[in-house]
């Protein structure tokens, strides 16, 4: 599903494609990874709703895409670079 999904999470800026992204992985990912996956969904889910929160939240959901990035070197070697 990820490699479905990467050309709008690595190419596209836009909030709300990257929300529709994710809550399709959301649905496949795994459970020891779904609770970030979850939250950066709602991320970017608020930052369609509000723009002007695009910064605050980008820094709230952090955490979760840092542990996304490690889960990925570690469990899915096509991505790595």
């Amino acid at each position: 599903m990820i490699k479905e999904e990467s050309s709008v999470l690595i190419n596209d800026a836009n909030a709300e494609a990257r929300a529709r992204a994710y809550r399709k992985l959301e649905a496949s990912s795994p459970d020891d990874i779904r609770p970030d996956i979850t939250a950066i969904r709602k991320g970017y889910e608020k930052m369609a709703a509000d723009p002007s929160s695009t910064f605050g939240v980008g820094f709230g959901i952090l955490g979760s895409e840092n542990r996304r990035d490690d889960y990925l070197k570690k469990n899915c070697q096509e991505f790595q670079n």
